[in-house]
């Protein structure tokens, strides 16, 4: 079981790697559900992990969005082949593999734009995150057979709902599809999920199915941060360019060693049958 943060800030990154974070999602312009990063930014995170900024290397690997733009997930040929072009600029900056999610006008994974992703992120190796696009799909069952018959890694899910909180019971289903199906894929949780309410998101999970390593946890982690700089806009003294949201390292590190307990604790107690 895995701890991925969610960040678009260098700093964020950073503080994902301090709190003990297995891997981070690399987006910029989070209040849009996440945008493709710079690759200025993909870079300097890059060389940060590895150690060539003065830090120590960190082994938490780095998972570039590729999404061209805000709004749906339904892509034109232009856009297609900017994707494929951000995946190639994601692998030579040294990225450990790309999130994306393509869907069809009527609901459905559109096989073959998602076909296309998946070759691009194949031929460097890549690994690959299918986000919460599918979580607009019409059909899970038939998405997450594609996926998997696509090579896709993972799914981020939030079972169809606001959070994972409230998609629970589909999140679980998932786990069971896709271990009943022997589809090679990892679901992995993420909306609403924070240090304080963690536990209690997997220990409910775990009642419905034996969670295994079948499981990851997805989350932003968001504290305030405050800006010291003096000035402010005067045109409109509403608009804030002052604080920011940014990950927390004590909030991803807590998270961290409860899930490590967790996993501990369930692998020393009578293994729950499968169904």
């Amino acid at each position: 079981m895995k701890l991925e943060v969610c960040v678009d800030t260098i700093l964020s990154a950073r503080r994902a790697a301090e709190g003990g974070a297995d891997r981070i999602e690399l987006c910029s312009s989070l209040k849009h559900g996440g945008l493709t990063p710079s690759p200025g930014v993909v870079a300097t995170i890059n060389e940060i992990f590895k150690g060539k900024r003065g830090e120590k290397p960190t082994r938490c690997s780095i998972f570039v969005m590729v999404r061209p733009r805000p709004g749906d997930f339904t892509y034109s040929e232009e856009e297609v082949v900017s994707m494929c072009s951000d995946i190639d600029y994601a692998a030579s900056l040294g990225a450990d593999g790309v999130v994306f999610g393509a869907l069809t006008r009527g609901g459905k994974v559109d096989e073959g734009v998602t076909a296309r992703l998946v070759a691009k992120c194949k031929e460097h190796s890549l690994g690959m995150t299918f986000h919460r696009a599918i979580d607009l799909v019409h059909d899970w069952r038939e998405a997450l057979t594609l996926l998997s018959k696509l090579g896709v890694d993972r799914v981020l899910t939030a079972g169809q709902e606001s959070s994972a909180f409230v998609g629970l019971r589909t999140v679980v289903e998932m786990v069971r599809f896709v271990r009943e199906n022997d589809l090679g894929m990892t679901v992995m949780a993420g909306a609403g999920i924070n240090a304080k309410n963690v536990l209690e998101f997997l220990q409910t999970a775990e009642e419905g199915c034996e969670l295994g390593s079948l499981v990851d946890i997805h989350g932003s982690f968001k504290e305030t941060v405050d800006s010291e700089a003096n000035y402010s806009w005067r045109a409109d003294p509403n608009r804030d360019f002052g604080s920011h949201w940014v990950s927390g390292s004590s909030q991803i590190k807590s998270a961290k060693q409860i899930m490590e307990s967790f996993c501990k604790n369930i692998k020393t107690r009578d293994p729950i049958p499968r169904k």
